[in-house]
């Protein structure tokens, strides 16, 4: 398949946004670990290890929306266009 400079541009902005949200599931990961480190060696109780998990987890959730680049419908579209 050939793709013109628009195009190309728009894979390279999803590249970059996958990039991007696979880092940031790695921080959050590393960022549990340390507070389930953090409580089990006593510096930590629980409920702020509650307050962080779920801080995390909203970030996890809400991440791939706060990165600027294509959406999934754009890249489908030029799939479904590049096929026919």
């Amino acid at each position: 398949m050939e793709f013109n400079d628009k195009e190309q541009r728009l894979i390279q902005s999803a590249h970059k946004k996958v990039k991007q949200t696979a880092l940031m599931r790695i921080l959050i990961m590393i960022a549990l670990a340390i507070s389930a480190i953090l409580v089990l060696s006593g510096q930590l109780d629980t409920r702020a290890l509650s307050g962080i998990a779920l801080m995390l987890v909203a970030i996890a959730v809400g991440q791939p929306n706060i990165v600027k680049g294509p959406s999934y419908e754009e890249l489908l579209t030029l799939l479904q266009k590049k096929r026919k």
